[in-house]
């Protein structure tokens, strides 16, 4: 529907260009400050490092943060994460004592369980 209105505007260019030359930088502003709660620190860490840096780029850890993170966006439980990637190898608990010792910030935790059972996230 939106084709037909910028159909024959320079609407594709403006995009390329925005892309260019500021969307990464503002994606990783906002995004950033958004995910990681305005906590400075934690921001900088991710951006400067990347989580597979400070996960010391193993992919089982990277695999594992990114599930818990999708299942606290979706309010699980680790039981309920596990059950939900079936033939998966993921171990909620374990990953979230390993990023706990990797993560520098034990004020604001990578990935965690709330007091009501249920995962989260700083991602």
């Amino acid at each position: 529907m939106i084709a037909a209105y910028v159909e024959g505007t320079n609407f594709r260019t403006l995009v390329e260009e925005f892309w260019k030359e500021h969307g990464r930088e503002l994606i990783d502003e906002t995004y950033s400050s958004f995910a990681f709660d305005s906590n400075d620190g934690a921001r900088t860490v991710f951006l400067q490092r990347g989580l597979a840096d400070v996960l010391q780029n193993d992919p089982d850890l990277v695999r594992n943060v990114a599930a818990i993170s999708l299942g606290a966006s979706a309010e699980m439980t680790p039981e309920m994460l596990a059950a939900a990637c079936g033939d998966i190898d993921l171990d909620p608990l374990g990953t979230i004592r390993k990023a706990e010792e990797l993560w520098p910030f034990a004020d604001f935790p990578l990935v965690s369980i709330d007091d009501d059972g249920f995962l989260s996230s700083a991602l």
